[in-house]
């Protein structure tokens, strides 16, 4: 008994020494540089002393993202003042809860310790932390993923139950909106889990009642939304060129790992674990979709590039 509540004790307490490091690294040195490019065009649009229609038409003048995020920012204005690093403890505070987020989705797949290496990944990931140091809304985005998928596998738990909504289900359906309203590429989670939907009822030959409604929503609400985004707001950079055949030998794993070599060691054993461990994947459903997430995060902002405009 000793040595069981020694080996829980132990895990508890690195357990709040990983996420005690995660806060540290996001709020550390917070205010030490000003403002760069992008963070002034949010505290640009984010001015608590115009009208929200103003900071609105602001907002699609000079970012290429929804309001979503500058409104939050321009609402906190009001509140705090307009300080300009009133948005960088946003996406601080944001990027922290986010490190929970994540931790309580992972432990919706698995039960077992190895959420601790889960905490380590996200408490002392490089870009986590620094977009949680800037006023943009890519830490916001990344939250409301998380929460969004924590309420996408709850509803899919309640495969029997006969409300047609269910608390989860109506949860899953909000944040999914909110994410996309925070940036199109939250696009990417919603056709990944109509993927992983698809996948499912292939090999159940059965389809969650409870989803049909939210989904027939989000639907219809990414029909009409669109349009509308694209027609008031500029969504292309023009400073992004199209991918040079370079890309395809290393998909920004130099940029993810600080060097061409880096780069392709890291590359290569993910593509050897993805096939080494391959009927894992296939067999286990929930690791399966985030496989999905992997592969679609790529094909589907390179096939719209060469369709349209380059995204990535």
């Amino acid at each position: 008994m000793n040595k069981i509540f020694l080996s829980k004790q132990f895990v508890n307490i690195l357990m709040l020494f990983l996420l005690l490091i995660g806060v540290i690294l996001r709020f550390y040195n917070l205010e030490f540089e000003n403002l760069w490019f992008d963070e002034m065009a949010s505290f640009y649009v984010s001015d608590p002393k115009i009208s929200f229609l103003e900071s609105y038409y602001r907002n699609n003048s000079v970012e290429g993202t929804p309001f979503l995020f500058n409104f939050f920012l321009k609402t906190l204005h009001q509140i705090f003042g307009y300080s300009p690093n009133v948005g960088r403890y946003f996406s601080s505070t944001v990027s922290v809860i986010s490190i929970l987020t994540v931790l309580y989705l992972y432990k919706t797949f698995r039960k077992d310790k190895s959420y601790l290496f889960i905490l380590f990944l996200v408490s002392f990931n490089i870009f986590l932390i620094k977009f949680s140091q800037e006023a943009r809304v890519y830490s916001l985005m990344f939250f409301l993923c998380s929460i969004t998928l924590i309420f996408f596998f709850k509803s899919l738990n309640e495969f029997n139950s006969k409300k047609k909504f269910t608390l989860n289900s109506l949860l899953y359906t909000f944040f999914q909106i909110l994410s996309i309203l925070s940036h199109p590429f939250s696009l990417i989670i919603f056709f990944s889990l109509i993927f992983y939907l698809f996948v499912l009822y292939k090999s159940k030959k059965k389809i969650n009642t409870n989803l049909i409604k939210p989904f027939s929503i989000l639907i219809l609400f990414i029909i009409f939304y669109l349009p509308f985004y694209i027609m008031n707001t500029e969504p292309y950079p023009g400073w992004i060129s199209q991918p040079d055949l370079k890309f395809y030998t290393n998909f920004f794993f130099s940029k993810f790992f600080g060097s061409r070599l880096l780069g392709l060691i890291h590359l290569c054993v993910l593509i050897f674990l993805i096939f080494r461990y391959r009927l894992i994947l296939i067999n286990t459903k929930k690791f399966f979709f985030l496989f999905v997430i992997i592969l679609l995060t790529y094909f589907l902002p390179i096939v719209f590039s060469l369709i349209f405009k380059n995204i990535l």
